[in-house]
């Protein structure tokens, strides 16, 4: 942070038993811990990451955009608690109960949509041949 560099998150799920968005949540906090202010590290979470990787589709809201969201209780941009009271989601255009979401993930892996690139890779490595289709 003090020499300038480009830091971004890069932790989410599906990874192992996490649930999602617990990982990167964990990962904001210790941003913050190391010096990066709360909308910093938002910031680096979202329109920075889609920005380092070239997919502006992603990290921002608005028209065009591929944007699931979890709104919590407080402010985010001044203050990164380490348990977020997590009040609602919108996944895929649809609002969903983060308790629902939370037990879906605990006992199925429901969350884990096969089409999305993440669940692509790490299906990839999980494979024996290596290959998805």
């Amino acid at each position: 942070l003090d020499l300038g560099a480009p830091v971004l998150p890069g932790s989410d799920t599906p990874c192992g038993p996490l649930s999602p968005g617990i990982s990167l949540w964990r990962e904001l906090e210790l941003l913050v811990s190391a010096g990066m202010s709360p909308l910093n590290a938002l910031r680096a979470a979202t329109s920075d990451a889609a920005a380092f990787l070239r997919r502006p589709e992603l990290g921002s809201l608005r028209a065009g955009s591929v944007a699931d969201m979890s709104f919590v209780r407080g402010n985010p941009t001044e203050n990164i608690p380490a348990h977020p009271e997590v009040v609602v989601v919108l996944r895929g255009g649809t609002v969903c109960d983060p308790r629902k979401l939370l037990a879906d993930s605990l006992t199925d892996g429901a969350l884990v949509d096969e089409n999305e690139p993440w669940s692509r890779q790490f299906r990839a490595h999980s494979e024996p041949t290596g290959s998805v289709g």
